[in-house]
């Protein structure tokens, strides 16, 4: 069939669908838009899951572990316990936006941050099978000192900090720099998100099972660290061997100059591509195969906009004729271009933007919720619902439901987090985040009046807890990918920075907890709810009101652009 003359394709208002034969907008495989494979986004999506599993059993079990079980029958056990917390927390704080700036610097063959993620990897190994082993310096120098005790579970956790936090820095910060399209990067953030989830379940999965086999508290502790750690080196080191940093982030960089040339617009004066240039990126890495109309496709060029083979000449873009292909042309780059291209933004940039200040925030409340919920559901369940509570769990060991309900916390999380994308492209985070944080705020009521008698109402709130922890997280990371933009070789600052606020806020809070009052003590009920329900709650709403009041771009059913 010979095509008409459509140099221009627009959509037209016509009963019959308008088929694009033309242009089919293929990528040819020697430069793709977007370079990432399946098999690479699920090697990202399972690189963080050693963290995550290791922070499984860090904000569910260690504060419950150090308590009940190292520092057992010591009369300052909570405030021990709590500071060993606290000081890991610190440690991880400092050194996330240490690792960012240093890691924002590092330039090697196999990338700039992978070489961090490797070392962080070895040290979180290694430091956790001391944290689960007992203390053996006592027995080694006949001794029974309190001092070498706390000493020795304050040393190992600050050194896997370490390690957490150049695992956790140098991951996240990949995203913006292996690719522009702004769906790819929302998949990435939404998939890592879920394999967190999955790592809580299977802890608390494997830690029902070890509850139900083991009646010694801390032979259950010792096999749920172990096992969590072996299956976090296998997805480490996956995730080594798929990921190439280095060669997906030199095609990144190589598109954008393209872009940047395209929209004629002086490189030092972009902060990131706007919401109509990353459409366009996305329309062209989503093929529109020979006999699609154009309202098939999801991209909102498709709707609004008209796309041209003149547009792609302006962007150093040529289309074959005959196969519909379209190519990046292979003229050089220009050396003024490069050299500020691959400019490193200062820290001190993004100490200018409100915006940083803004997300900061709602990061911190978003983890907050999760992080003080997680610490402190045992001792809830224990101090309000009166489970296990005056028992010795030395000789019969933990109960089932100190699993049960995390369980179903996370399993809700895992379920809410897979259908959050197109709830996003529905309805809009905001709208989206307005409803997770009214779930949040309802499940935190309902826990204020529940008690032994009512332990059964404990099951469906958990639910609940679990849709607005996963609502509050995914878009607390995901507007930190409207902050960054595209400057992805300064990114891990934002992030690193963003974890210091996270990481010292849920210490602190957790510190102060345990130590003014303790959590085990017969009249602790009331004191145990307040700080399971009423805080956390607080730091969501906090987030919110930040986050309706901010200017971050925001998904629409007919605006789906990053960063207006």
């Amino acid at each position: 069939m010979e095509i008409e003359d459509t140099s221009i394709i627009e959509r037209r208002q016509t009963t019959e669908p308008l088929l694009v034969p033309s242009i089919r907008l293929n990528v040819t495989p020697k430069v793709q838009i977007d370079n990432m494979t399946k098999l690479q986004v699920l090697g990202y999506s399972v690189g963080h899951l050693q963290n995550d599993l290791c922070g499984a059993c860090w904000f569910t079990f260690l504060l419950f572990y150090l308590k009940s079980v190292v520092f057992k029958g010591m009369e300052e056990s909570g405030a021990y316990a709590g500071f060993i917390l606290l000081l890991g927390q610190i440690v991880d704080g400092l050194c996330t936006p240490l690792v960012g700036y240093f890691s924002d610097k590092t330039n090697t063959r196999i990338g700039k941050r992978t070489p961090w993620y490797i070392g962080g990897f070895i040290l979180t190994t290694l430091s956790w099978v001391f944290i689960f082993t007992k203390n053996p310096f006592n027995d080694w120098f006949g001794v029974n000192s309190v001092a070498l005790e706390v000493f020795y579970y304050l040393f190992f956790p600050t050194i896997f900090n370490v390690g957490w936090a150049a695992v956790q820095v140098s991951h996240m910060s990949l995203v913006p720099s292996l690719t522009l399209s702004r769906k790819t990067r929302d998949k990435l953030n939404n998939t890592r998100n879920t394999f967190t989830y999955v790592a809580n379940l299977y802890v608390l999965a494997l830690a029902l099972v070890l509850f139900m086999v083991l009646k010694s508290d801390y032979l259950q502790f010792r096999v749920l660290a172990i096992g969590s750690l072996a299956v976090g080196i296998i997805a480490s080191v996956f995730f080594l061997l798929t990921v190439n940093e280095k060669k997906l982030t030199d095609n990144c960089r190589k598109v954008k100059r393209q872009f940047k040339r395209y929209t004629r617009a002086p490189v030092d004066t972009l902060t990131s591509l706007t919401g109509s240039q990353l459409d366009l990126l996305d329309k062209i890495a989503e093929p529109v195969s020979p006999g699609r109309s154009l309202s098939e496709v999801e991209s909102p060029m498709s709707r609004s906009s008209i796309v041209s083979t003149t547009d792609f000449e302006k962007w150093g873009m040529s289309t074959d004729e005959d196969t519909g292909e379209v190519h990046l042309s292979n003229q050089p780059a220009e050396e003024e271009d490069e050299k500020k291209d691959d400019e490193i933004v200062g820290w001190s940039y993004w100490f200018k933007m409100s915006s940083f200040y803004v997300y900061g925030f709602v990061y911190m409340g978003c983890r907050l919720l999760g992080n003080l919920q997680s610490s402190l559901i045992i001792f809830y369940l224990q101090s309000v619902l009166e489970i296990a509570k005056g028992v010795d769990l030395d000789e019969v060991g933990l109960p089932t439901e100190f699993a049960i309900f995390p369980m179903i916390i996370y399993l809700s999380s895992i379920i809410c987090s897979s259908f959050l994308k197109y709830v996003f492209e529905r309805i809009g985070k905001k709208k989206t985040f307005t409803i997770g944080t009214f779930i949040s705020l309802f499940s935190a009521t309902v826990m204020m009046f529940l008690g032994p008698e009512s332990k059964y109402f404990m099951y469906p709130v958990a639910v609940l807890l679990g849709i607005g922890q996963s609502i509050a997280l995914n878009t607390g990371i995901s507007y930190i990918g409207e902050v960054i933009g595209v400057k992805g070789s300064s990114g891990a600052f934002v992030f690193g920075a963003y974890s210091l606020l996270d990481k010292f806020s849920s210490g602190v809070a957790i510190y102060v907890v345990m130590n003014m009052r303790d959590v085990n003590a017969p009249d602790s009920s009331e004191y145990v709810r307040i700080c399971t329900s009423l805080i956390p709650g607080a730091s969501v709403l906090l987030a919110w009101i930040l986050v309706m009041r901010g200017k971050a771009a925001d998904y629409d059913a007919g605006d789906m652009v990053m960063g207006h």
